[in-house]
């Protein structure tokens, strides 16, 4: 009889397995030994392309020990579909726990197959194009991150397009570089939801905080938009719903004291979806 239950158990883990696929966890450190396959903190890898080079399949968690992890060999390229059912997350403050490539987009996601990806306690930094850079995926979230364009950053600093279910959760995105243009870009059929967030520049160095031309809906909710240097929100060609919810969002700065804090274009064909679909529920800050 035991012979039995001992079979019968090992035939539904097996099975288990089989349906949800083998959950591992990965360790990225500084001080580790970088012995595959990285499954300790003393066998840790020392830069995050020796875990993402493994052949990963299931759901993969990664741990990140405090440390400046800098370099293309810390580039988060997420392209293939073995990248789904990722977590990444940090063990320590956040503002210690920095990944900083410095390459075009420190952070890309580019796979219709990619979903359930989530970063969390950690701080993604960029010294060119983007810092993170969402493309074709799904159910991508961002929790108590900080997200940072340093001084040569430039063009937008997050950027969503035809992506399902993206969100900000607790976070500080900034940047204090002179050449960036907007902080968050959403385009094509790409949704966006940001919660509990600061969007902010302490020189007002950006055009904009978000530039809205999707299909898809944007919902902020309980955050702080500080300081840009022209239009705090344009809502340019979006036909979904663009809610903003018990929020503070500051206006431009004096040079730009008559640019309006939200403008919406009137020169395309969906003003009707504009009048209808943008819900202020907020405090503006002129």
């Amino acid at each position: 009889m035991k012979k039995k239950v001992f079979f019968a158990a090992v035939f539904l883990v097996t099975m288990l397995f089989a349906v949800v696929g083998w959950a591992a966890v990965y360790y990225l450190s500084p001080s580790g030994s970088a012995t595959p396959p990285y499954d300790t903190w003393e066998k840790a890898a020392n830069n995050l392309n020796q875990i993402l080079g493994l052949d990963l399949a299931g759901e993969n968690t990664i741990y990140v020990a405090e440390g400046t992890y800098s370099g293309n060999d810390n580039y988060i390229a997420l392209t293939a579909a073995k990248f789904a059912n990722l977590s990444i997350i940090g063990r320590g403050e956040a503002n210690q726990i920095v990944l900083s490539p410095g390459t075009n987009a420190s952070c890309y996601i580019d796979n219709t197959s990619i979903s359930n990806v989530t970063f969390e306690n950690i701080t993604i930094e960029n010294n060119a194009s983007y810092a993170v850079w969402v493309e074709n995926g799904d159910n991508i979230k961002f929790i108590d991150c900080n997200i940072v364009g340093k001084e040569g950053h430039s063009n937008y600093l997050i950027r969503v397009r035809n992506s399902s279910s993206v969100i900000l959760d607790h976070c500080i995105c900034w940047t204090d570089s002179y050449n960036s243009k907007s902080m968050l870009v959403v385009l094509g059929s790409a949704s966006l939801q940001i919660n509990y967030s600061c969007c902010y520049s302490p020189n007002g160095s950006f055009t904009q905080y978000l530039y809205y031309s999707s299909t898809g809906n944007v919902n902020i909710t309980n955050c702080i938009f500080a300081k840009s240097a022209r239009q705090a929100i344009s809502h340019k060609s979006g036909t979904g719903d663009l809610t903003i919810s018990n929020s503070i969002i500051l206006g431009s700065y004096w040079q730009y004291h008559n640019i309006p804090t939200i403008y919406r274009a009137v020169s395309y064909t969906h003003l009707r979806a504009h009048e209808t679909s943008l819900h202020l529920v907020c405090r503006l800050l002129l």
